[in-house]
Order: C-alpha cells, then structure tokens, then sequence
C-alpha cells in the first residue's frame, strides 16, 4: 500500500507505486506505477503504467502502457507505448509511437515511428517503415524493408531472371507501395563445380 519517492532495495522491492527512483537487485514491482528510472538485475514490473526509462538485465513490463524507454536484456513488453522498446530477444506492444528494436523480433499492434528485428516484426498497422533481416508481417505497411514482406494490402509477384553470367533465377518479390523484396533461388549451367544460385534484395518504386 506504499507510495515511495525512492526506492533501494537489495533483492526485491514491492510497493504500489514508485515516483521517482528504484533500485533493486533483482526486482522493482510495483502494484501501480512506476515512474522515473527504474533500474534492477533481472525485472522491472508495473502493474497498470510507467513513465521514464526503465532499465533491466531481464525484462521490463508495464501492463496498461510506458511513456519513455525501456531496455531489457531479454525483452520487454507494454500495452501501449510513447518512446522506445530495446530488447536483447523480443519487444511486444500493443500499439507503439516511437522506436522498437529486437535482437529476434517485435510484435506490436499498430506503429507509428521504427520497427527493427534481427529476423522478423508482426503488427497491424504501420505508418512508418518496417526493417527485418528475413520477414515483415503487417496488414497495412508502405514501407517494409525485409527479403520477405507478408503486407495484406501489399503487391506480390514472381518473376523469372536470366543473365550474363549464365544464372537463371525465380525470385519471388514482395512488399508495399513503396519498398518491397526480393529472394529468389536458381541455376548457373556455366558452372563447372555447383551451379547452384541463391539472390536476395531490396527495391523500392519510384513514382
């Protein structure tokens, strides 16, 4: 039922809510919120909302929303976001204003700002730009960056290449209005060893 200004815990710290300052070993949970910076060894954890940086080694989570940053060593997750989630492994939000960057991946409802995952980001809708190093899936997105762009209202085809170097390919191409993807695999027949080919990129259309 205590509301403090600052908290200094050595293992773990439990309050209602934390206005200003939390440091714990292990843990800061607040039944309430957490405000201000919030730092501990494996887990920050608001029980309706946050507001200011929350620093972990493990995961930071605010149930209703965080208005700041939050960086967690494995991932972090909120309701909804105004700043920035950075996770070692995973970001989960249900609508984000800002920047969410995943060493695997994110998964938000709708963005407007950055996606970054080191393999694949899923929302809604997107007014910003999607950048993954394998795939993007979204309902509504523009701007996805990713060798694989899963987009609902988005533009797909399959093209078949051949070129100089004797390489026939079929690329599949996929993305939005504006970006788009391109992974394809083929044959060389002037390879005297293994022919085999492999193509991946990005494009953009330009009006």
């Amino acid at each position: 039922e205590y509301t403090n200004t600052a908290s200094f815990s050595l293992l773990v710290g439990v309050s209602k809510t934390d206005e200003a300052f939390s440091l714990a070993g292990l843990a800061n949970i607040a039944k309430q919120d957490l405000h201000g910076f919030q730092m501990a060894g494996l887990l920050n954890y608001a029980g309706n909302s946050g507001r200011g940086f929350m620093l972990s080694g493990l995961a930071n989570v605010a149930r209703n929303g965080y208005d700041g940053f939050q960086i967690g060593g494995l991932w972090n997750s909120a309701g909804s976001v105004n700043g920035g989630q950075l996770g070692g492994l995973l970001n989960i939000s249900r609508d984000i204003s800002g920047l969410q960057l995943g060493g695997l991946g994110t998964i938000a409802g709708d963005v407007r700002g950055f996606q970054l995952g080191g393999l694949f980001n899923v929302a809604k809708n997107v007014s910003g730009v999607q950048f993954a190093g394998l795939i993007n899936i979204a309902e509504n997105n523009d701007c996805p960056i990713a060798l694989i762009n899963i987009i609902r209202n988005g533009e797909y085809g399959i093209a078949v290449t051949y070129n100089e170097l004797g390489s026939a390919t079929i690329t599949f191409r996929s993305g939005g209005r504006v970006t788009y993807g391109i992974i394809g695999v083929g044959y060389n027949h002037k390879s005297k060893d293994k022919g085999f080919v492999t193509e991946g990129g990005f494009g953009a259309h330009i009006n």
